[in-house]
């Protein structure tokens, strides 16, 4: 049996790009800035790699997240009932619906967007840090425009993934 081929998120496969940049440019810098300058840059890489790996294995089942959604549409608008113990028991299935939802899917969509964001934040403070690495003469001017060509790629594939899960998930 032949193994599925898994497709590596194009955001991921960016931030390895620009992480194996920046682990290049840095090995060359000057020996005084190897516990400074460089040792941020490249921690920062690591971080940002790290969080948009693990944005990207947060889970959210859509379509149960969807079947949900339509069971509480639905429930909600039934006005009619033919008895006080059927007006509890939809109200009281309602909320569970709900509660399921609120437990389940919106920790799990607040997680990834937590760390969608926290690579955003990190990509933000490398390119800032790439800049003063730049004016100190940590890196040459080439070599911060590589990187922060890579940086712009990688905020951008980013913001477009937040974009998407904002319409998948409905926040």
């Amino acid at each position: 049996m032949k193994p599925i081929a898994v497709q590596e998120l194009t955001a991921i496969t960016k931030a390895r790009e620009l992480g194996g940049k920046v682990f290049a440019v840095t090995e060359k810098a000057p020996k005084k800035y190897r516990f400074t300058i460089v040792s941020r840059l490249q921690n920062l890489c690591l971080e940002v790699i790290s969080d948009i790996s693990r944005a990207n294995e947060v889970f959210v089942d859509v379509k149960l997240l969807s079947d949900l959604d339509r069971s509480i549409k639905a429930l909600s608008e039934q006005k009619q009932f033919q008895s006080d113990a059927e007006r509890y028991y939809i109200q009281n299935k309602l909320l569970t619906l709900k509660l399921t939802r609120a437990t389940t899917f919106e920790g799990r969509v607040s997680k990834r967007i937590d760390l969608q964001h926290a690579a955003l934040a990190g990509l933000k403070e490398l390119d800032f840090l790439i800049t003063f690495a730049k004016e100190q003469g940590a890196i040459l001017p080439k070599q911060h425009e590589q990187i922060a060509g890579l940086i712009w790629e990688v905020r951008k594939l980013v913001g477009a993934w937040i974009k998407a899960d904002r319409q998948r998930y409905n926040y």
